[in-house]
């Protein structure tokens, strides 16, 4: 059967994008709320969507000017129990949690406490971070909190209970290493969050699940947001599903500041409407405006190019700035979207895995904003990005490499194999003597701002990536005949993603 060239999802997609353009009288003001016809057209196309995707549930609300505009669950919020999903549905927000660690930070530099210019060395016990690149003393909490800290990629989500897990000072031992120059590289890292919720525990003398709730829940008046330190069962609560099917075990993190928040769509949007500086009558004054503009605008002084600040993502989308973040784990999609100069807020909610979350938050930013609804429109309904072409390696990457990836276990001999016609070979020694050579790739090998990035089927002999099968994905920084980085360990489940220090030198033509 050849299929059509306008697909059910292109249709539907253009159908709504016809009704956005119907003369509504509120359509023509650029400040103007969601009308009625607006929102009937939003359920339909939201409906619609969840039947074609599959996905279990999306809750979604929108605030503007300090009040809530609309708010609405769809689908099962649960589907054995035949649970709706609502706008106070309690769903795990993955790495949404962030901006809210970053808020408590902030609430203890204002008081003193936490000095966001020193190294974090400054406020953790014996186990401190160290450095493979740079120097300890320049990774600070500010730089924690911008990504640029040196850190690697990290994450490990743990099954059931809490025994048994890695306390804190252990993973940091483990994994708190700098692979980069701190302040040289923007890398997204899970562990500096987790870090700075370790930080916040041994500044503050609460655990950090009772310093959120009396710190930041509570005071924001987010009744329906909380830290769960055993699987929750609560009908209010929306299980995670991968395909059509619940992740049958309860998962959690195992350090709490990245990733460990469940929230609803009606109280993100409380928290997006404070960090807009519309408080509302409810809730308490936790940071002062100044801070909430320094999580917004602040960067790293050696970096100024980045887009990530003090727990938001600062960029731009179809005209308009935009004060975001994210959530994405095994059963967790879900966005909060703030335009400070439209005094809006948006927030998309799924406990599913198959939610392309703009299909939904972009129509609601159209109904909104005409300007935004036109540069939308533009777009070619169904076109994406094309395939990636072949890997064209540069000549200072082609050659033989050897060196070593040390481990939180041991040191191991590894090597490279980089060939012109863009084949590459990773050599990975397990004992003395004892060498295996790799071609078989899980994704095409790039070059990205002087990166080497590869992804090999392969799995780093470390006692913790053990307990699931795993590739090792590469990151490293081409120099003058050196390459260094780090090499993780990927779980093909997405549980975890454990780094190693990899440092490589050229070899010498004999």
């Amino acid at each position: 059967m050849v299929p059509s060239l306008i697909t059910t999802h292109s249709r539907c997609l253009l159908a709504f994008l016809f009704l956005l353009s119907a003369p509504l009288d509120a359509c023509s003001k650029s400040d103007q709320d969601l009308t009625q016809p607006q929102v009937e057209q939003l359920r339909s196309h939201i409906a619609k969507y969840l039947e074609e995707t599959g996905a279990p549930s999306v809750a979604v609300g929108v605030a503007k000017r300090g009040k809530i505009v609309w708010e609405e669950g769809f689908g099962w919020a649960n589907k054995e129990k035949k649970v709706q999903a609502t706008p106070r549905t309690m769903y795990s927000v993955g790495s949404l949690s962030k901006p809210m660690t970053a808020t408590a930070v902030m609430i203890l530099a204002e008081r003193g406490l936490i000095d966001l210019n020193v190294p974090a060395n400054t406020y953790l016990g014996e186990a401190k971070l160290r450095a493979f690149a740079g120097t300890p003393e320049d990774a600070t909490v500010k730089r924690l909190l911008h990504h640029t800290a040196g850190l690697p990629m990290y994450w490990h989500f743990y099954e059931g209970e809490l025994a048994g897990r890695p306390d804190p000072e252990t993973i940091i031992q483990r994994y708190g290493i700098l692979t980069t120059p701190p302040g040289e590289r923007y890398e997204y890292s899970n562990l500096g969050y987790s870090i700075l919720a370790t930080i916040l525990e041994r500044v503050s003398g609460k655990n950090f699940r009772e310093f959120m709730r009396g710190e930041v829940f509570e005071p924001l008046g987010l009744r329906t947001t909380s830290i769960f330190d055993d699987p929750p069962d609560a009908d209010t609560v929306a299980p995670r599903y991968i395909g059509n099917k619940e992740v049958s075990t309860f998962y959690d993190y195992h350090l709490r500041g990245a990733s460990a928040v469940y929230s609803s769509a009606h109280d993100l949007l409380r928290f997006g409407m404070f960090h807009l500086k519309n408080r509302l009558d409810d809730q308490k004054q936790i940071i002062a405006p100044k801070s909430i503009e320094e999580m917004q605008e602040s960067v790293d002084s050696r970096l100024t190019s980045s887009r990530y600040k003090i727990g938001w993502d600062v960029g731009e989308r179809y005209g308009y700035d935009v004060v975001t973040h994210g959530g994405v784990m095994p059963g967790v999609r879900m966005i909060l979207l703030l335009l400070p100069s439209e005094d809006i807020a948006v927030v998309v909610l799924s406990n599913g895995d198959n939610i392309e979350l703009p299909r939904i938050y972009d129509p609601i930013l159209a109904s909104l904003l005409p300007d935004y609804r036109d540069r939308w429109r533009r777009q070619q309904p169904g076109q994406g990005p094309g395939r990636p072409g072949s890997f064209s390696p540069p000549a200072p990457l082609v050659g033989e490499w050897s060196g070593t990836i040390t481990t939180y276990e041991k040191v191991l001999p590894a090597g490279l194999i980089c060939r012109s016609d863009g084949s590459v070979t990773l050599l990975l020694g397990v004992d003395a003597g004892s060498v295996r050579e790799i071609s078989e790739l899980a994704s095409p090998p790039r070059m990205q701002g002087g990166l080497f990035i590869a992804n090999f089927k392969t799995e780093l002999p470390i006692q913790e990536a053990r307990q699931s099968p795993h590739t090792t994905y590469l990151k490293m920084k081409l120099s003058e005949n050196k390459l260094s980085g780090f090499a993780l360990a990927v779980c093909e489940k997405e549980y975890f993603g454990l780094p190693s220090y990899i440092e490589l030198s050229r070899k010498k033509v004999q």
